[in-house]
């Protein structure tokens, strides 16, 4: 992994944790299986209302290619 990737994935893991020892474990529901997965430290997620979620793969997506748009790169 690139120490510039290795660093982004540090930063967003310590804003996640905000301060805590681990990550939240949460589940994710897999749209494929149809299922909920167990409880697991997922390291995209986000609080929702009162709630904390687990960020799905296309949100995730999406968020990147509007960051590559605005860099001018298009998208993936």
């Amino acid at each position: 992994m690139p120490p510039e990737l290795a660093h982004v994935l540090a930063k967003v893991r310590q804003r996640v944790r905000e301060g805590h020892e681990a990550l939240h474990a949460l589940q994710r529901w897999d749209p494929h299986d149809r299922v909920l997965s167990p409880p697991l430290p997922f390291l995209f997620q986000r609080r929702h209302g009162l709630q904390r979620r687990v960020l799905t793969d296309t949100y995730v997506q999406g968020l990147v290619n509007e960051a590559l748009t605005a860099l001018g790169h298009g998208e993936l």
